[in-house]
């Protein structure tokens, strides 16, 4: 169970400061990619996974809505927006009262785009709604929204009111909601800066623009959950994320143009991404905020000897991989929905951790202090966390650094090719039943750098390893 997680964005343009959060949001996120209007042309896949999933090709419910989960991905990725959930309620379901029953939602996605709403209607469409035989039993209806704007909306027999979709195209923006009468909720009442939200973001130091912002109100959760926080998922995946005690968070990803290294030399290289969380413990009075760095603002180059890559923008952090892991573990386990579920996954994660923790133990061992995250080269699809990977290793022997990799992706399900003669291996990126051979290899994993200062690489792009290998060096080079 190798968790990776990649918080890079494709082609970042900071187009200034995303919108305030809402007053009242349990729940926003706003993303900030490119300037608005800067739509690039979607890939050819995009097309294909939308008409696959149209058209019910994908017969396995799973492998469909990952499909579907990437499809939304790359097209919002494109484009500044902004998505808040407006109002949640839900109540006690199932026999023993152990699952939840969603009663009320009302959420809305704002994208700010010129050229482009035809096709990021259509795949959003495909994602949130489906376009083959079962879309026809559907029925849809135009709505007459606040300030004289039109939309439709779409809903299917037995569908309840939170489910249905709406949607509405401005000059400059385009409307998806979720639940009905949400996008009359959004254009009706003038917005105002949530005050709980603006007490974190005055925690932020220095006048670094903002590329990223998720904000969770945690008491409105357990407001709108409190069976599902006391006894059930929603409080067991705060507690996975150290939340338990939290009135609210905000993550947020900004926007630094260091002028000097950590060392006070001349900084040469991409924009670095500042990543920090903060929250208000319950436990403290409500307008205190704490706040913990993620990545830092500036270039560490008296504990990093290889020179910053290429592209517009990298991220620098810790590679504390057995964090990243217990995390990831935590989540498997609390996210189940039952009681019995999760004692199942617990006892598979120890399993997991007895048989694979010697090899994660030893891989910790040969990393150095730092982890960049690059978007060089450019992943396959605009989707916020695909990103290329470099960990300058520590001194000593890394004959069996990609082993130890391509061990850990196998025990999490992965399917890895063998290492190749330059030293690399692939990993298929389609599940066994799409692809049974897997022919289609677009993450990659080997060893640049020379011998004294290796690099390890691992890309969402078939010649990640190559393209690194070109600009720091082959493995077991002499150094300069």
């Amino acid at each position: 169970m190798l968790v990776l997680v990649l918080l890079v964005w494709p082609r970042v343009i900071v187009a200034g400061e995303p919108p305030a959060i809402p007053e009242g949001a349990l729940a926003a996120w706003t993303f900030n990619p490119i300037h608005p209007g800067a739509l690039d042309a979607p890939p050819m896949w995009e097309g294909l996974a939308r008409a696959a999933i149209g058209s019910g090709l994908i017969e396995d419910p799973d492998v469909s809505a990952v499909a579907m989960g990437v499809l939304t991905a790359a097209s919002l990725g494109r484009a500044p927006h902004t998505a808040v959930l407006l109002d949640l309620a839900a109540e006690p379901a199932g026999e023993h009262g152990d699952r939840t029953r969603i009663t009320a939602l009302q959420a809305v996605v704002e994208v700010e785009v010129g050229e482009g709403h035809a096709e990021l209607l259509r795949n959003l469409r495909a994602a949130l709604i489906g376009l083959g035989d079962a879309a026809d039993t559907g029925v849809q209806r135009e709505l007459d929204l606040p300030g004289g704007v039109r939309g439709a909306a779409y809903t299917r027999p037995g569908w309840p009111a939170w489910r249905e979709v709406s949607w509405a195209s401005l000059p400059d923006r385009f409307l998806f909601g979720i639940g009905r009468g949400s996008l009359d909720v959004w254009l009706g009442e003038e917005r105002v800066p949530d005050p709980h939200a603006a007490l974190h973001i005055a925690q932020r130091e220095g006048a670094m623009p903002t590329v990223l912002q998720v904000y969770a109100d945690l008491d409105a959760f357990r407001g709108a959950f409190p069976e599902a926080f006391a006894n059930g998922r929603s409080g067991a995946i705060a507690e996975a994320f150290s939340l338990a005690n939290a009135r609210d968070a905000l993550m947020t990803a900004r926007w630094s143009e260091p002028a000097t290294t950590s060392t006070g030399a001349a900084y040469d290289g991409p924009p670095l991404v500042a990543i920090d969380i903060s929250w208000s413990p319950r436990s403290r009075e409500p307008g205190e905020v704490r706040i913990g760095q993620l990545s830092t603002p500036e270039w560490p180059d008296g504990e990093l000897r290889m020179p910053p890559p290429p592209g517009t923008h990298a991220i620098v952090m810790r590679p504390n991989l057995t964090p990243w892991i217990a995390l990831g573990q935590r989540v498997a386990v609390a996210s189940q929905k039952s009681g019995r579920s999760r004692a199942s996954v617990d006892i598979r994660t120890r399993r997991w951790n007895r048989d694979h923790g010697p090899a994660v133990a030893a891989l910790e061992r040969q990393l150095g202090p730092w982890l960049v995250l690059s978007d060089v080269p450019p992943p396959p699809a605009s989707i916020p966390g695909l990103a290329t990977v470099f960990v300058e290793l520590a001194p000593g022997d890394h004959a069996n650094a990609v082993d130890l990799v391509a061990s850990l992706l196998e025990a999490s399900g992965m399917r890895v090719s063998a290492p190749s003669a330059a030293g690399t291996i692939g990993v298929a990126v389609l599940p066994q039943s799409v692809d049974p051979g897997g022919v289609l290899r677009a993450a990659t994993c080997g060893l640049a750098g020379p011998a004294d200062r290796p690099v390890l690489v691992l890309g969402w792009s078939p010649n990640a390893v190559e393209l690194a290998r070109e600009r720091l060096g082959d493995p077991g080079e002499p150094s300069d």
